[in-house]
């Protein structure tokens, strides 16, 4: 996951990028995971706010949410 700057929406954004070479069971697993989170709305779930390829990648953006890393944050306590 990236942090970008969505030049068509003029906002920052979380960019996921399926970064290895994937077989088509990876892909459409990536493919279903972008349309699970687009059917979620709830105020403590980012949105998603575009898919696509680029350089033959396949990627989605996300909302940006600032403040670090889960695991950071967590500090390896159970949750």
């Amino acid at each position: 996951v990236y942090r970008a700057r969505h030049t068509a929406l003029g906002r920052t954004v979380a960019i996921k990028v399926m970064t290895q070479e994937g077989d088509e069971r990876l892909l459409a697993r990536f493919r279903e995971e972008a349309r699970a989170v687009a059917r979620l709305q709830h105020p403590n779930i980012a949105q998603l706010f575009d898919t696509g390829t680029s350089d033959g990648r396949p990627y989605y953006s996300l909302e940006y949410a600032d403040g670090g890393t889960l695991a950071a944050k967590w500090d390896g306590q159970p949750q």
